[in-house]
């Protein structure tokens, strides 16, 4: 009788968080944080990067590079960084801290800084 009374009053603490599985935007970062003129970069192309993390036991996280991954792209065709990039996220998650998923994507756009901004 005591053990149906403790799952009982746990049901209401899981309810809802057994399984998720979301889709939400990230930060867009759309605005360029310092003042450029038309001969300090020239747009290259743009570039996009995808990953996984995740997280067992809320202890253990495997995966992600998110921005790191979307530069080292914006790199391999040239560019120096990346302006107007965006993020996208699916989270799946079992028992909220058991397991937990995030699959993520970023886009950007790869830019090459001139020389005389880079010293």
């Amino acid at each position: 009788m005591f053990s149906t009374l403790i799952i009982l009053g746990l049901i209401p603490f899981f309810s809802g968080c057994v399984y998720v599985n979301t889709e939400m935007p990230g930060k867009v970062q759309s605005v360029t944080q310092f003042e450029l003129k038309s001969g300090d970069y020239q747009v290259i192309q743009r570039v996009n990067a995808s990953g996984e993390t995740t997280l067992w036991f809320g202890m253990v996280l495997l995966g992600g590079k998110g921005y790191q991954a979307l530069l080292e792209e914006a790199e391999a065709v040239g560019g120096d960084t990346i302006m107007d990039y965006s993020f996208d996220m699916e989270q799946t998650s079992v028992l909220l801290f058991i397991y937990s998923r995030v699959k993520w994507k970023a886009t950007g756009m790869a830019v090459k800084l001139s020389d005389f901004l880079r010293k």
